[in-house]
């Protein structure tokens, strides 16, 4: 009895192996690579977004503290715990003091070394008003010629009389007295008013806006319109934006129209 042949069985030659090795290796550094720039950049997020509450902290302390110790400084924070980030914070503010109105513009920024050892900073930006938020109902407004108010007077005055007679004549006195009275009181207008400003600029392409809480604007093209419903006096600041630069005009509530055009 004859046998046929059985077919000639063939495995993986050494140079196959090796070829699978090597695209096996490169797979795997590409993915490691590509999980370490995740980290990175994961990293430098959270560094980012604590050293943005930093410096949101500091400008809340400026807001509440009293206005004339309001002054440029600098300290040194570390991350919250459980923020993510191990990073160590510079944080340094700059004041510049505005008389006409009365505010402040304090810029914080916040600096550190992220992972990469590479220098990186976040900069706030914010003004603070001159008038102290406790105060501001306390303002006096005033409004037209119709204002009205009340005063309080207080007058005194004081008399004598007297009366002789002589032998048997009965004696008579009298005693009149007669008072006057000053007017010391003041008019006390009301407290809030409304201001108008025509915005009139230069470039049909910016927009005019303001961030003043109890302000706003609406316009178009060259022409805009801002209305205030504030205290009399309160700071009111007017954004010029065009091409993604901006100018800024302050003024106060002073419940009469306004006009500007120098934008």
């Amino acid at each position: 009895m004859q046998h046929a042949p059985s077919p000639r069985q063939r495995g993986f030659s050494i140079l196959e192996v090796l070829i699978t090795l090597v695209v096996l290796a490169g797979g795997l550094l590409a993915i490691g690579g590509l999980y370490g720039k995740i980290m990175n950049g994961s990293a430098a997020a959270k560094e980012r977004s604590e050293a943005v509450v930093l410096a949101e902290k500091k400008l809340e302390e400026l807001r509440y503290a009293l206005y004339s110790s309001i002054a440029s400084g600098s300290d040194s924070v570390n991350a919250a715990t459980g923020s993510g980030s191990s990073a160590n914070f510079s944080r340094s503010w700059s004041v510049a003091s505005s008389t006409s109105p009365a505010y402040k513009t304090v810029t914080v920024t916040v600096s550190w070394t992220d992972s990469r050892n590479q220098s990186q900073s976040a900069v706030l930006t914010s003004r603070i008003s001159g008038i102290d938020p406790k105060r501001s109902g306390e303002l006096i407004a005033t409004v037209g010629s119709n204002s009205s108010g009340t005063g309080n007077g207080t007058g005194s005055g004081s008399g004598t009389g007297s009366n002789t007679g002589s032998d048997s004549g009965p004696g008579t006195g009298s005693d009149g007295d007669t008072g006057s009275g000053t007017d010391t009181g003041t008019d006390t207008p009301p407290v809030v008013c409304t201001t108008t400003l025509t915005i009139s600029t230069q470039s049909a392409n910016g927009t005019v806006g303001t961030d003043t809480s109890g302000a706003s604007c609406s316009g178009a093209k060259k022409s805009w319109t801002c209305t205030a419903t504030l205290a009399y006096g309160t700071p009111i600041i007017i954004t010029y934006t065009q091409n993604k630069s901006s100018s800024s005009w302050g003024t106060t509530a002073t419940c009469t129209a306004q006009t500007y055009s120098s934008f």
